[in-house]
C-alpha cells in the first residue's frame, strides 16, 4: 500500500505522525510525506521520504495580527464569540491554503499513486484531494478533535463549491 502523508507545515504536527508512519513502514508499505521546505528537515531527521511541496505562508495565518496566533486562549473555546469568530478565520485561511496548493498536491499525488491518504486533521488540502481522486482519507489526529464546530462548518461552507464542481 502507498501511503501519501499531509501534514501542516509545522514540525509539532508531523512530529504526532511519525509513530504511525514509522509502524506503516515497518509493515512494509511505502510512506511519502508531501513536506513543504519547513518540514522536509524535521521530516528526514525521522527518517521518512518526502516529496517537496512549496510552502504556503497562509496556512497559519490566522488574521495577521499577533494577538490571533497560538497561543490563544479562544482556541480552546468554540462556544463563545471570540472562539468562533477565531476558528472560522483559521478555516478560511487553511481553505484558501488549500485551494492555492491544490495543483502542486494533484500533480503529486496523480504521479505517485498513493492508496490512501493520511492526513492532518486541520490539513484541509487532504480531505479535498481525497475526494477529487476517489482516494481513502485517513484523518490523524493528535487529541481531542480541534476541528469540531465552527472550524468544520466554515470549511465545508467555503471547499463544497469547489468539490461539487468536479462531480458535475
Amino acid at each position: 500500500m502507498r501511503v501519501l502523508v499531509v501534514p501542516l507545515p509545522y514540525p509539532t504536527h508531523l512530529m504526532a505522525m511519525v509513530p504511525l508512519c514509522w509502524a506503516l513502514q515497518a509493515s512494509g508499505h511505502e510512506v511519502l510525506i508531501a513536506a513543504p521546505p519547513e518540514l522536509q528537515a524535521t521530516a528526514h531527521g525521522a527518517g521518512l521520504t518526502t516529496a517537496g511541496i512549496r510552502g504556503n505562508d497562509r496556512t497559519g495565518d490566522t488574521g495577521g495580527t499577533t494577538q490571533l496566533r497560538f497561543p490563544n486562549p479562544a482556541f480552546g473555546q468554540r462556544d463563545t464569540e471570540a472562539g468562533r469568530q477565531l476558528w472560522e478565520q483559521t478555516a478560511s485561511n487553511v481553505a484558501q491554503s488549500s485551494l492555492d496548493q491544490l495543483p502542486e498536491y494533484l500533480r503529486l499525488a496523480e504521479a505517485w499513486r498513493p492508496s490512501v491518504l493520511l492526513v492532518d486533521v486541520c490539513a484541509l488540502i487532504g480531505r479535498v484531494l481525497g475526494g477529487l481522486l476517489d482516494l481513502p482519507v485517513v484523518l490523524h489526529r493528535w487529541g481531542v478533535d480541534p476541528t469540531a464546530g465552527p472550524f468544520s462548518d466554515r470549511a465545508h461552507e467555503l471547499l463544497d463549491p469547489v468539490c461539487s464542481s468536479t462531480t458535475d
